[in-house]
């Protein structure tokens, strides 16, 4: 299609061509409208290839291939991963995924918005809340979660509301592996 329709419109008539196309992802959002791609071309002041340029080309070819094959799945990704962080972020609860001794990893849109309340005391990262007894509650809850594996997630997790004159209701808290 280049050859025979394109690069004839723009100045670019080829007498002899070598074309790769994969698409990727555009960068506006998951829909596959760009191109990635590579074309290697000869005018007519340089002829057909010769066996030699056939033979380098098809030795780089499937590193090129590769490469824009990374890419797209590099970008696939980085879109995906936008959709996961919007859809985080849209909920309605506070959600943090905590290292082992309770530093913040991760942090959804709602769980900053909770974090700056006065309720909640963060140092290092390590998340806590203000209330000392609140706190060793929670402490000991992210603590518990680490003697068990993901399989034992419906029965080794540690729900407690915690008092709070900054919110209307008590914060209730949900602690597992």
């Amino acid at each position: 299609f280049f050859c025979n329709e394109v690069a004839p419109a723009i100045g670019m008539a080829s007498r002899d061509s070598l074309a790769t196309f994969i698409t990727r992802a555009s960068e506006t959002g998951g829909a596959l409208r760009a191109f990635g791609g590579l074309i290697v071309y000869s005018d007519e002041r340089q002829g057909p290839f010769e066996q030699r340029d056939l033979e380098i080309m098809q030795r780089i070819r499937p590193h090129l291939v590769k490469a824009l094959e990374v890419q797209s799945r590099l970008e696939i990704a980085r879109a995906t991963e936008l959709v996961q962080q919007d859809l985080l972020d849209q909920m309605g609860s506070g959600l943090w995924l905590l290292d082992d001794a309770g530093r913040s990893l991760f942090a959804n849109g709602k769980a900053l918005e909770l974090q700056a309340s006065v309720a909640f005391s963060v140092h290092n990262q390590k998340l806590g809340f203000a209330d000392p007894e609140s706190d060793a509650r929670l402490q000991r809850a992210i603590k518990a979660t680490q003697d068990f594996g993901a399989m034992s997630l419906a029965s080794d997790c540690d729900a407690f509301l915690v008092p709070s004159r900054a919110f209307a209701h008590p914060l209730s808290v949900l602690a597992m592996p």
